[in-house]
C-alpha cells in the first residue's frame, strides 16, 4: 500500500520537474489519447474502489467523449456515458456507468494536463444501487490520481 502511494507521489514530482525544465511547449488536444491511471481512493465506492486502495485503470479520450477503461467492457453495456471539457492545461470530465446488476457509478473529475504525457487530478465517485423505482446513493469516495500517456 505504502509503495503505491510513494509511486504516485514520485510520478507527480517527475511530472512537475519535467514541466519546470521543459520550457514553453505547444499544448495539444487530449483527443485520441489514452492514459494509464493510478487512482488512490480515500473512501469506498461500490466495487470500483475501497478505502485507502490503489486502483489501476485507464482513461480514454475520443473527440469530446471520455471513458474509464475498466467500465468499457461488455459488463457495463447497460449504459456508459462520459464527456470532457479541455481547457488547455486543465480539463473537467464527467462519466456515468450502469452495469448489469443495476449498480450506477458517477464520476466528477478535475485534472491538470502536463505536456500531454502526465495528468494529475482528483475524482469524486458516487455509487448507487437500484431500489424498486430509482437509484439510491450507497457510497461516496474522493480519489487522487496520476496518469501517464501511452498512446
Amino acid at each position: 500500500m505504502m509503495k503505491n502511494v510513494i509511486f504516485m507521489l514520485l510520478m507527480g514530482l517527475v511530472a512537475v520537474f519535467t514541466s519546470a525544465t521543459a520550457g514553453a511547449m505547444e499544448i495539444s488536444s487530449l483527443s485520441g489519447k489514452t492514459y494509464k491511471a493510478y487512482i488512490y481512493c480515500t473512501g469506498k465506492a461500490g466495487d470500483f474502489c475501497g478505502n485507502n486502495e490503489v486502483v489501476n485503470d485507464r482513461f480514454n479520450f475520443d473527440g469530446s467523449d471520455f471513458e474509464i477503461g475498466s467500465m468499457d467492457d461488455a459488463l457495463w453495456g447497460y449504459g456508459a456515458d462520459g464527456d470532457y471539457n479541455d481547457n488547455g492545461l486543465s480539463f473537467n470530465a464527467d462519466f456515468e456507468a450502469i452495469n448489469e446488476g443495476l449498480e450506477k457509478y458517477k464520476f466528477t473529475i478535475r485534472v491538470i494536463n502536463l505536456f500531454d504525457e502526465f495528468i494529475l487530478g482528483t475524482m469524486e465517485i458516487k455509487y448507487y444501487e437500484w431500489d424498486i423505482i430509482d437509484f439510491d446513493k450507497e457510497d461516496e469516495a474522493d480519489a487522487y490520481f496520476v496518469g501517464a500517456g501511452f498512446l
